[in-house]
Order: structure tokens, then C-alpha cells, then sequence
């Protein structure tokens, strides 16, 4: 990318410091997990418990006064993630974009991941935020299209301007899975 967005302190980028801001998507339950950390000593375990799609993990609360990254209207970024899940499982990356007065603007949905390896892979996508977009309210990975009983941990979140994800700048960056 171009440049990378910092976003804002509440916004867990890694968890090395516990779950922050995290929450569970529907019924799905979170944990810190010091087994399969991709980066440093720990990861986000989401535990879904299959009995509804858009169950995982937002990177926030999601309440009115919530900013995860300050962004600019009518601008190409790419959210890229590091997610571990089950092969075949489904899961979509979504960013809640916002208007300076709060507004619901659009989710910014991309398209669905279909996990072809149970290792630790690079997920990014590149979108156009909307032309009275401000702000983004949170991050998500969730499952979709069908409900779904899985275990997926997640680690390395970045926000870049621009259509391509850069270098994670936590760590090593590895591949990236491009959707």
C-alpha cells in the first residue's frame, strides 16, 4: 500500500494485549489464545457455535462515539487480516464505513473467503469507500452462507491506502491472499 492507516488505540491491530475493544458477532464467543499466535505471543480464538451466519469477531463495540480509522471519501483502501480456519470453512471481511455525522453509509462487504488451508494466511481486499464516508466504525471476519461450528483465529490487522496490502508492519508479512 501506499501508506498504512493507524488506527485508533482502541482498535486491537494484534492482541498482544488482550482482546481490547474486541466483541463477539452474534453468538460466537472470543478468547485470547497463546497456542496459535501468528505474531508475538498471542491471537484471537473465535468460536462459533454454527447456529447462524455472521458469527466472528468486530474489532469493536460498535457504539456511537466508536472511530477505528479516520478515513476519506471516494478512496481505494485495503483491509488485509491474518486468519487460521478450518479448510472449506466460509468466512467474509467487512468495514463498517460511517459519515462525519455518524450515518450508517454502507458495510463494505467484500467478497466471500473459502479457506483452502488450516495455516496461517494473509487475507486483503481493496474497496472504495463511499463519497460521504468519514469514518470507519470496526473491522469484521465472520462466517457466512451457512451456519457453521468452527474454531478461526485472528491476527495482523491493517488498514492501507491504496489497492494492495503492504508489508504488515507488526512482523513478518509472508503471503497475501488477495479477494
Amino acid at each position: 500500500g501506499d501508506d498504512v492507516i493507524i488506527p485508533s488505540v482502541s482498535t486491537q491491530r494484534d492482541y498482544e494485549a488482550g482482546l481490547g475493544k474486541s466483541v463477539p458477532s452474534v453468538a460466537a464467543t472470543l478468547a485470547i489464545d497463546t497456542a496459535n499466535p501468528r505474531f508475538g505471543l498471542r491471537s484471537a480464538k473465535v468460536t462459533t457455535p454454527g447456529g447462524a451466519t455472521f458469527e466472528g469477531i468486530s474489532s469493536s463495540t460498535s457504539t456511537a462515539d466508536e472511530v477505528v480509522a479516520d478515513v476519506s471519501p471516494s478512496t481505494t483502501y485495503t483491509l488485509s487480516v491474518y486468519l487460521r480456519a478450518p479448510i472449506g470453512a466460509t468466512l467474509r471481511l467487512r468495514a463498517t464505513e460511517r459519515a462525519a455525522n455518524n450515518a450508517f453509509v454502507t458495510n463494505g462487504t467484500l467478497p466471500n473467503i473459502t479457506v483452502a488451508t488450516d495455516e496461517w494466511t494473509r487475507y486483503a481486499f481493496s474497496w472504495a469507500t463511499q463519497p460521504t464516508t468519514e469514518f470507519l466504525r470496526d473491522f469484521r471476519v465472520m462466517t457466512v452462507l451457512s451456519a457453521q461450528a468452527i474454531d478461526f483465529w485472528v491476527d495482523g490487522w491493517q488498514l492501507d491506502v491504496g489497492s494492495t496490502a503492504g508489508p504488515y508492519d507488526g512482523g513478518d508479512s509472508g503471503d497475501t491472499l488477495t479477494i
